[in-house]
């Protein structure tokens, strides 16, 4: 009785050791198993995980996106050096001298001197006389006629177009100096002056007044 007894338990346990595969569990696969568990496994991220790391990036290499654009080189002088108007258009009448007399014409005051005669006054550009029944205009600095009436016109016109230094006699004062010319000249103070012609008249024995406006620049 105790024998049959003893040997069905010997078949149940045989039984159950066969179906488990005989084998105890192995430290290291259930170390494996264990560490497998803990990995995050692979997958999409989502639209706002990446737009999260993206904004928390540095730009580019690391350095700011903002940074101040590098100043632009300062503008050069303007071409040919410029004028400065002093004053524009100021009304300057040139009348004709009386008999034996002259006329002094300092064009940066501006300023008139009629005077009988003696030496110039200091910073004359013209002189206009009548001595010995003959009319004589003089242009102390070398003055010339403008075709415009531009700074950069008349500086070429003194340079390029220039009248004789002296004109004496009525007739070549009206042919050479009618109404409308421009005449420039570089004053003795180094500014750049204009003298438009703006009315002819004679009255003392035919010798011509000149009715002018006086412009005068300041080179830059």
């Amino acid at each position: 009785m105790l024998g049959a007894a003893a040997l069905a338990a010997v078949v149940v346990a045989g039984a159950a050791w066969g179906l488990t595969g005989g084998d105890e569990p192995d430290d290291k696969d259930g170390a494996a198993a264990g560490n497998t568990a803990r990995v995050t496994p692979s997958g999409p991220v989502s639209p706002a995980a990446a737009t999260s790391a993206s904004a928390s990036a540095p730009a580019g290499d690391g350095l700011p996106t903002d940074a101040p654009a590098s100043a632009s080189a300062s503008s050069s002088a303007p071409a040919g050096g410029g004028y400065t108007p002093l004053f524009e258009n100021k009304p300057l009448t040139l009348r004709a001298p009386s008999p034996m007399a002259y006329t002094y014409v300092d064009l940066d005051l501006p300023k008139i001197h009629a005077e009988g005669g003696g030496p110039y006054p200091d910073g004359i550009e013209l002189t206009y006389n009548e001595f010995g029944g003959s009319s004589t205009l003089s242009f102390l600095t070398t003055t010339g006629i403008s075709e415009g009436t531009t700074a950069e016109q008349c500086a070429a016109a003194a340079d390029t177009n220039a009248l004789p230094a002296t004109i004496t006699g009525k007739k070549d004062l009206l042919a050479l100096l009618p109404e409308g010319t421009v005449l420039c000249t570089v004053t003795k103070d180094g500014n750049l002056a204009m003298l438009k012609i703006t009315k002819v008249e004679t009255r003392v024995e035919n010798i011509p007044d000149y009715t002018t406006e006086l412009t005068l620049w300041k080179p830059s």
